[in-house]
């Protein structure tokens, strides 16, 4: 006769949600940048297998929102199984002569965005050229 036990998995993997790009270089008259957030985790095709949520803003730098850019302050929202979400800045084009300038973007954490989850690279910048 054999004894029953029980054994536990543990899942204790990470999947990385984070920036695709983290440096964008355009000259002011581009019209839109696309922003892009992946989720990676390589060995699996559905790395995150249910809905979760990232938050996604834009803070200025030399270059001022509503003058230079468009400002951003966004929830991506990920079905399961998706991997990539993107969103549209405006670049915005005027007639003063002036020096590049930046501004900088930052992926955070919801409140109940699952432990299991890291965010990584989480911090981009935007250089304008005039």
């Amino acid at each position: 006769m054999y004894d029953q036990a029980s054994i536990l998995i543990v899942d204790d993997d990470m999947a990385v949600v984070g920036l695709e790009q983290t440096f964008f270089s355009v000259e002011e008259d581009v019209g839109l940048i696309q922003i892009c957030v992946n989720v990676s985790f390589p060995e699996i095709d559905c790395p995150i297998a249910f809905p979760f949520e990232v938050l996604l803003s834009t803070a200025d730098g030399t270059a001022v929102q509503a003058m230079d850019y468009q400002p951003l302050d966004v929830t991506l929202t990920f079905e399961a199984c998706e991997t990539r979400r993107c969103v549209d800045v405006e670049i915005i084009d005027d007639t003063v002569d002036e020096p590049d300038e930046v501004f900088t973007y930052t992926l955070r954490r919801t409140p109940d965005l699952d432990p299991r989850i890291e965010l990584n690279p989480v911090d981009g910048q935007v250089e304008i050229g005039d």
